[in-house]
């Protein structure tokens, strides 16, 4: 039983909210273009400055002067045709004017970055859109259609043709004698002495940075984006555009001269990475996206011009990929995760945050009173005066032993991101791999989404058991409506609930060391130091979680992925793992097992926790994708059709049901929809098996469905 009642929701103040925020959104017009959420900037403006409501009311910012392709910004007096109804169009989204289904104040700046997007390609193409003088107003179903093409063809890096531009710009700079058509024939494999002359050159404008965590001297990306016109994540975010890049990354120990004769680093990317083909999924998103701009043509029609949504609708299919979705990590590489967790946080978790708690508070009272040669100095001579001091309890399984020792921690930071125990590693990189394994138990132990674990607030354990476990209590991304979220209760295995606890003491007591009273992230479950020991920041929160995740997995060398790198766990992969290694496959052997690390008294107590259900979504998605996986393996040849008569069964339904000759043809909505219906009816029926998989680095071992309809039955069907 729980030691206390959980706190229940307070109906009547989520319906005031629900009130408060219709009444922000009903104004009439809009068209003084003022609201409560703009604090800064309007029509015109470089800079906005909005609340985000959802985040506890932090300010968020929105430049809109972006780099366009012929060298102005977006901000320029020539560009107002295009700056100004592009604004508009953001009021008017977020104001609800226009509707995108849009939950966060991060997806309204990506649908209002996709515009921009689509701006620079107008610019591009000055000579038939003539941006400056008649904005977005040229624009005909035809043209949108051709945009769509191009867009299916290598999304935004083809539409802009940022891997063309930057060879012809490089080719004008550098005075190259290749000729420019040899160059574009063949960009993933230029010329070396193109190559050798376009780094230099990038050298002398400040084109060139050091990646620390690469080792390596790459193209800076900011550097690009100014050169190009274009978003500079985007340049990351492509991978084939990120395997052009790699061809100008030089080692970061050589001098600016001699590079032609410079080994090439090690590629850091399959050779998958090169392909261009964009999936449905981005298809679908970035029309969704346009569909918006073009939307407002109801409110700004002087503008926008009219565009029928026939000209969405008319991309083929053929050149876009299936959806990618989730990989299921392996058994051995999730249990070993597990495991290491487990231990980071049970045996070595309370020292940790020992010593984490000292060192941030000497580095605290000498950063207020000394310069800062003076507090590096320092604090590298309190982290040898104290290294030896940060023991383990004494327990009568695990003897007492040194944490420095234990992991081989040299320093207390350093300059070098090195994740080998054997070479020595910085107490700063084992503070770090701690708030990993913390994430990684509670991913693990509980289904939980990317956009909810670094969001957890400090006080989200509201419940102990009596027998161990805990009662957690977390809002749901997915859910509610106008900013209001569902909140909801679950349980949690005693691991991880230790590990809440830990994270809730240091976060409690740093926060107190920073003298933390209004931060952006004071009350955050993870509340993780800025530059190691300086209060937080609140920006970036999921990508220095996931940061935190990929220093655990890297301390711990967890085997090998299919394309040879270390596998890095994902916290959507933990929620799949969750629920097909839990829900999927567990025997009785198993349930006991469970049980115990569940902190559940009774076995009955574990069904109610693990139960597969197929009223749950999640669950039957996840087993969909997986169906559907080996569904199109059976039609492109990989898996073959003896011993699986079940599936074959299955594939020839689905093809009759739908008309058609191959599934890849369907889109992935009405496929997964299809499969997922068929499943809560029980029209097929699916077990779950164990599968070796081995390579030259040894084997490992995941899981696989085997599946029986009408009468027949696949070879591992049991």
């Amino acid at each position: 039983m729980p030691r206390r009642k959980a706190t229940g929701i307070n109906e009547a103040d989520s319906i005031n909210y629900l009130i408060t925020q219709a009444r922000k959104l009903g104004t009439a017009a809009h068209t003084d273009y003022k609201a409560d959420w703009l604090v800064s900037g309007s029509i015109g403006s470089k800079l906005w400055e909005i609340i985000d409501e959802q985040r506890n009311n932090e300010i968020i910012k929105l430049k809109f002067d972006a780099p366009m392709p012929d060298g102005s910004l977006l901000t320029d007096p020539q560009n107002q045709k295009l700056l100004f109804p592009l604004q508009k169009i953001a009021f008017h989204l977020r104001m609800g004017s226009l509707t995108g289904d849009l939950k966060t104040a991060r997806q309204w700046i990506i649908a209002v970055e996709a515009i921009i997007n689509f701006s620079r390609w107008l610019v591009l193409h000055g000579s038939v859109f003539a941006p400056q003088k008649h904005g977005f107003r040229l624009i005909t179903e035809d043209h949108l259609v051709g945009y769509f093409e191009e867009f299916a063809s290598g999304g935004i890096i083809n539409t802009l043709k940022l891997k063309e531009r930057f060879i012809a710009t490089a080719h004008e700079n550098i005075e190259s004698d290749i000729p420019l058509k040899e160059l574009l024939r063949d960009p993933y494999h230029l010329d070396k002495k193109f190559i050798s002359d376009t780094f230099l050159w990038l050298s002398r404008k400040n084109g060139i940075v050091h990646s620390k965590r690469r080792k390596l001297l790459i193209i800076s990306r900011r550097h690009l984006h100014q050169i190009l016109g274009c978003s500079y994540p985007v340049l990351d975010r492509y991978s084939s555009m990120g395997v052009f890049l790699d061809q100008f990354d030089r080692p970061a120990n050589r001098a600016n001269t001699g590079y032609t004769t410079a080994p090439p680093p090690v590629p850091r990317r399959s050779p998958k990475s090169k392909d261009e083909t964009i999936t449905r999924q981005t298809m679908r998103m970035h029309k969704r996206q346009l569909k918006i701009l073009f939307s407002a043509h109801s409110l700004i029609p002087d503008e926008i011009p009219h565009i029928a949504n026939s000209a969405f609708e008319k991309t083929s299919t053929s050149k876009l990929r299936l959806d990618g979705h989730t990989r299921l990590i392996p058994i051995e590489v999730g249990l070993n995760a597990i495991q290491k967790a487990s231990e980071m946080v049970v045996v070595y978790g309370p020292t940790i945050v020992q010593a984490v708690l000292h060192y941030a508070r000497n580095y605290t009272a000498i950063r207020e009173i000394r310069s800062l040669t003076f507090l590096t100095k320092r604090m590298n001579e309190l982290f040898e005066n104290t290294r030896q001091k940060w023991l383990t309890p004494d327990t009568p399984n695990i003897p007492s032993q040194s944490l420095c020792e234990r992991f081989n921690v040299v320093s207390l930071t350093s300059n070098v991101r090195n994740h080998n125990i054997d070479k020595g590693i910085s107490f700063k990189i084992l503070h770090e791999a701690f708030y990993g394994a913390c994430a990684l138990l509670i991913g693990m132990c509980k289904p939980i989404r990317d956009g909810e674990i670094h969001k957890l607030k400090r006080n989200c354990l509201i419940s102990e058991f009596e027998g161990g476990g805990a009662l957690l209590i977390q809002e749901l991304e997915k859910s509610g409506m106008m900013g209001a979220r569902q909140t909801i209760t679950r349980p949690i295995p005693s691991v991880a609930a230790r590990a809440i606890q830990l994270l809730q003491v240091m976060g409690s007591e740093l926060s107190k060391i920073y003298a933390d009273k209004s931060g952006p992230i004071r009350d955050y479950l993870f509340y993780i130091p800025d530059h190691y020991l300086k209060a937080p920041t609140g920006k970036a929160l999921s990508y220095t979680l996931n940061k935190s995740i990929d220093t655990f997995c890297a301390l711990h060398n967890l085997p090998n992925d299919e394309n040879g790198t270390p596998w890095v766990i994902r916290i959507h992969e933990m929620r799949k793992f969750f629920l097909l290694i839990m829900y999927k496959h567990h025997d009785n052997k198993l349930r006991s097992i469970l049980s115990y690390a569940a902190g559940h008294t009774n076995l009955e107590d574990l069904d109610a926790y693990i139960s597969f259900s197929h009223d749950d979504p999640e669950s039957v998605r996840y087993e969909s994708e997986c169906i559907a996986d080996k569904l199109l393996s059976l039609e492109n040849g990989v898996l073959l059709k003896s011993g699986n008569n079940g599936l074959c069964a299955l594939y020839s339904y689905i093809c009759e049901h739908f008309d058609v000759s191959e599934i890849s043809a369907l889109s992935k909505d009405k496929f997964y929809h299809f499969l997922g219906a068929m499943q809560r009816s029980d029209i097929y029926k699916s077990t779950v098996y164990t599968l070796e998989i081995k390579d030259s680095d040894g084997s490992l071992t995941t899981l696989d469905f085997a599946v029986r309809f009408n009468g027949e039955i696949d070879e591992r069907y049991n």
